[in-house]
């Protein structure tokens, strides 16, 4: 049903409709699996109709929010920076995208003496001199007025090429700029085939609480909620027998792996993981069998602890290359990795 829904958002906003979703739920409760089913169906459009620009952007999980992090997560991947790229070829990639952008009809003129510094300083790009001071003087305030406004006609140039779909994750550790700017975007729904997709846990002293609001405000006809719930008891049932059908798993641990999970599916995934990993449960032929002693198991009693517990029976050398690559971030480059690790990852 839930897949059914971000579908028919989907197809109203590449008919030019934008569209506003919110995907609310708990870990693990399958946000990003949801996501990704339907950035398969986007990208592999049927009946003639254009697949659009799909752009991701993730908030992360810091002490302090970084300003505009999933806005700048986008714009990164949207100019294609290589490793390699200096400040040099990072602004020809911005310049020459906006000139495009203008060659094509999509953005005015004139727009581009206002965006083209806005972005370089909030992607930390060294621009021209000339360019760079075009910002000084600016206080705060109008500098964060003039990069909503630059943001706000860059995304619906892009949309007026091809159809755009903005995707927010994890934006219950965003910053208040990053949701103040989405809810900005929320006006340019009219304006073209824009579809923004915010995915958050429903975190009550959160500002991310209010984005239904503002939407139901802003775009009541153009949005669309959708809460994640728990599995039933007969859902998770069926989820761990298509995991894994024991022929002789004790009831007792099956019914302990689904009082443990409280219908959390990332949960049940895990511990089923864990159990072949750590040899409790092995293939044998067709089937898989559990080991004698299975109905001891210890299960782990939450998500967290479940991951954790998986870590601990790593090899050593595989744990120190998880931990290195967990600061680095969700997302880094093996040569990164192998760096900080001084040359020790394979």
């Amino acid at each position: 049903e839930e897949l059914a829904k971000l579908k028919g958002a989907l197809a109203r906003a590449l008919e030019g409709r934008g569209q506003m979703v919110t995907l609310i739920g708990e870990a693990g409760i399958g946000k990003s699996r949801l996501v990704a089913e339907l950035k398969e169906v986007a990208l592999t459009p049927a009946g003639g109709q254009p697949a659009p620009l799909w752009l991701e952007g993730r908030c992360l999980e810091l002490g302090t929010a970084a300003s505009y992090a999933p806005f700048i997560d986008i714009l990164r991947v949207f100019f294609a920076w290589g490793a390699q790229d200096d400040d040099r070829g990072r602004r020809e990639h911005i310049r020459s995208s906006l000139l495009d952008l203008m060659g094509r009809g999509a953005l005015a003129d004139e727009r581009f003496e206002d965006i083209y510094p806005l972005l370089g300083r909030l992607l930390s790009v060294r621009l021209e001199d000339e360019w760079e001071e075009r910002l000084e003087g600016d206080s705060p305030e109008q500098v964060r007025r003039r990069t909503f406004v630059a943001l706000h006609d860059f995304f619906v140039a892009l949309s007026r090429q091809q159809p755009v779909v903005l995707v927010f994750e994890d934006l219950h550790w965003a910053d208040d700029l990053s949701l103040d700017l989405i809810s900005l975007l929320m006006e340019a729904l009219h304006l073209g085939p824009l579809l923004l997709l915010c995915v958050y846990r429903p975190e009550r002293e959160h500002k991310c609480g209010h984005l239904a609001t503002i939407a139901s405000r802003k775009c009541r006809e153009r949005y669309t909620e959708l809460h994640l719930r728990e599995l039933t008891h007969q859902q998770s049932q069926q989820l761990v027998e298509s995991l894994l059908t024991v022929e002789d798993l004790p009831i007792s641990v099956r019914d302990l792996i689904l009082d443990r999970s409280q219908g959390n599916p990332f949960f049940i995934e895990e511990v089923v993981r864990s159990l072949i990993e750590r040899g409790i449960v092995y293939h044998d032929g067709d089937y898989w069998r559990a080991r004698v002693g299975v109905d001891s198991v210890v299960i782990p009693e939450s998500v967290q602890s479940v991951i954790l517990s998986r870590m601990d029976h790593l090899d050593p050398r595989l744990k120190q290359a998880l931990q290195v690559a967990a600061v680095i971030g969700r997302v880094f480059r093996r040569r990164v990795l192998a760096e900080a690790m001084q040359g020790q990852a394979e």
